[in-house]
């Protein structure tokens, strides 16, 4: 393949370039305009255009398509031999779902309408998306008569793409599907309950246990075929041997999705579109269960995470991105917000000039700009529909692409000392110990905790870990920016590498945890890393039965760390382990201060602290720091950085200079970010 994804954009032939692109809807702008269009997003410095192609508006009459013959506008090749003539490479997002807000979501409605494909609840009633401008049956990916059909558009459209793939032709990337989330219905007995999601569950399953003896023993319940299992409708666990049958459940859904990506891909190969990117976006969520980013990018190059926040939900964007960025080999937003849709909340210029700093300074490496050229129900975009500039919008995002290339700010990288490890076999107990597991919690993602939604009941254990897991997480990152550190999220499902490469490991640890994470953990532990977890040493194991390879590391303490919190010290192969022996309150003056003194402990390198309410960040390369300062917040105020020694740091928008000795003070006005560069003094 000539096209590879590096740490801070790609590489096409010999040519680095970064991932800078922005959306334009060719079948929904006149075509005398797309010259003018294209031309607009090439002179704002982008190098891509990323575009859907609809299998609704292709398709004219059952398995026969119209791709310029009948109506100009849908003339594909066209479009793709412009933007090769103007030197834009293109990304290609022919789904079949593609959203944009289109009748249906780009299926033709036929699709939709037949049974056979239709995804079903509990009860086998169809899955109804409330979706506009018309409500419609969201199809299920375990149907075999959706993927058939779904055949007969890849044959179609990939003969209009095979001649327009790099290096002969523009496209570099094709995105496989579109938000792939059981259609934004993601409550975990919500769907889906077809005949064929049946047959794929219980398929499922028997790759995994291969035996029904097997399955018997650790579901605790006589099984004699596969198709004795049925699935999960509502949660009724009690006890701690009662577990495996939902998570295993919810390990499903993540499967679902991620077979799906993997099969759309092997079928763009099957037809010859191949030496491309293939990437996928998650909705505008958390990337936690049923989304599986490490194991989805097994299979595809990238997969990224939308965006569409306004400046006020700033803590939510920097959780998301921050996740994002300790889950994928690339983060990147497949669709950014560049304007809104009509019909969602208000987003302003100026939010989008807050939020698109805050996701730079968080750590995202690549944008898709949603959309660049706008078109009907849409609003705030920098390229009109007629090709004219929307001159506030224009100069901000032509100045944001001069600024990060010119500073080269994608090259710089994160050295985080700590790893903040979220482990999936907590979130999947999350997601499916709950009574509203039929209501879709994706409105409420990073809004409510947790808490809200699960159920209360401790299952057998000692702590309610469905919800204490992200009580305890959210603490140690609470106290580790309190303290200064610079840290990142790790999800369990990456396995070993990313811990070799930090300092120390903070993991939540409960009675459970799964096996590939203890002996993960474990075998970090033997090379010397630190480990810092808590309240619980696990003693069990996936299965919910015995299984314990860290309970070796703690029969006798090294010694008690004096803090008001119980916290013990063990060596443990090369290595620390360090127990903190309850759940810490996320912010507290408690959690702050038990995690400080962890982190002095551990001689954890200080990072430029600040005091609330701003916030830091901090890159490097081999020659340059830079910080980046927020003030997320309606009030101006000064931010007082605590340095070492003399410091000298200079505003690489502005050009003002700020020098300290002790702690540097800068002006911040309200909901400002500066990018500041560490000069010598």
């Amino acid at each position: 393949m000539t096209i590879q994804v590096t740490d801070s954009g790609l590489i096409i032939g010999q040519k680095h370039i970064p991932l800078l692109s922005g959306s334009m809807h060719y079948w929904r702008i006149d075509r005398t305009h797309w010259e003018k269009c294209l031309s607009k997003v090439k002179a704002l410095g982008f190098g891509i255009v990323c575009t859907y192609v609809p299998w609704s508006v292709h398709e004219v009459q059952p398995g026969e398509f119209d791709f310029g013959e009948m109506e100009q506008e849908r003339d594909l090749g066209a479009f793709l031999r412009l933007a090769q003539s103007l030197g834009l490479f293109v990304i290609l997002r022919p789904g079949p779902h593609i959203n944009a807000e289109i009748t249906d979501f780009g299926f033709p409605s036929r699709i939709l309408d037949n049974p056979r494909i239709q995804a079903c609840g509990p009860e086998g009633d169809p899955i109804i998306l409330p979706a506009l401008p018309k409500a419609f049956p969201a199809p299920s990916y375990c149907s075999e008569k959706l993927w058939e059909q779904m055949g007969v558009w890849f044959d179609a459209v990939a003969q209009v793409i095979r001649p327009h793939l790099h290096p002969k032709g523009p496209v570099i990337g094709m995105q496989c599907d579109n938000e792939m989330s059981f259609f934004f219905r993601t409550g975990a007995y919500e769907q889906d309950y077809s005949d064929g999601a049946l047959e794929a569950y219980r398929t499922f399953l028997q790759n995994k246990y291969e035996d029904t003896r097997v399955l018997s023993g650790i579901y605790g319940r006589r099984i004699e075929t596969w198709n004795d299992i049925a699935p999960p409708i509502d949660f009724e666990g009690q006890t701690p041997v009662d577990l495996p049958y939902y998570l295993d459940w919810a390990q499903f859904r993540e499967h679902v999705i991620g077979d799906a990506l993997a099969r759309i891909r092997n079928m763009w190969i099957e037809r010859e579109v191949d030496g491309v990117l293939f990437t996928h976006n998650i909705p505008t969520c958390a990337a936690r269960t049923p989304f599986n980013i490490p194991r989805d990018e097994k299979v595809l190059d990238i997969v990224g995470v939308d965006f569409y926040p306004t400046k006020k939900e700033y803590p939510v964007i920097r959780q998301r991105v921050e996740a994002l960025e300790g889950q994928s080999r690339f983060p990147w937003s497949p669709e950014f917000t560049s304007g809104a849709y009509h019909l969602w909340q208000p987003i302003t210029l100026d939010d989008q000039k807050f939020v698109t700093m805050a996701a730079l300074m968080h750590g995202l490496k690549g944008f898709n700009f949603y959309m660049l050229v706008e078109r009907e129900r849409w609003y705030g975009s920098p390229i009109t529909r007629h090709g004219d500039a929307r001159k506030d919008y224009f100069e901000f995002y032509r100045d944001f692409i001069s600024f990060v290339q010119n500073e080269r700010l994608f090259e710089l990288q994160k050295n985080a000392s700590v790893l903040i490890l979220t482990p999936r076999l907590y979130d999947r107990l999350e997601k499916t110990a709950t009574p509203f597991g039929h209501i879709t919690p994706m409105p409420f993602d990073g809004r409510l905790g947790p808490e809200a939604f699960c159920s209360e009941d401790p299952l057998g254990f000692k702590y309610r870990i469905q919800f204490e897991h992200d009580r305890m997480r959210r603490a140690f990152a609470r106290g580790l920016d309190a303290f200064g550190a610079t840290w990142r999220w790790g999800d369990s499902q990456s396995g070993f590498s990313p811990m070799r490469r930090h300092q120390a490991v903070f993991c939540p640890s409960f009675e459970f945890m799964e096996d590939e994470l203890q002996k993960d953990l474990a075998s970090y532990l033997e090379m010397g890393g630190t480990v810092v977890m808590g309240p619980e040493v696990p003693a069990r194991g996936s299965d919910m039965r015995g299984y314990s390879p860290l309970s070796e590391y703690v029969s006798r303490p090294v010694h008690k760390l004096d803090l008001d919190v119980d916290a013990f010290v063990f060596n443990a192969g090369a290595g620390r382990l360090i127990l903190v022996s309850q759940v810490l309150e996320p912010g507290s003056a408690q959690a702050s201060d038990c995690l400080g003194r962890i982190a002095e402990f551990l001689r954890v390198p200080k990072k430029y602290p600040v005091e609330t309410p701003f916030e830091r960040t901090v890159f490097h390369d081999q020659s340059r720091t830079v910080l980046f300062i927020a003030n997320p917040g309606d009030e101006q105020g000064v931010a007082e950085i605590s340095v070492a020694e003399k410091h000298l740091f200079a505003d690489l928008q502005s050009g003002e200079r700020f020098f300290g000795t002790d702690e540097v003070r800068i002006a911040m006005q309200p909901w400002q970010i500066r990018v500041l560069e560490k000069l010598p003094c």
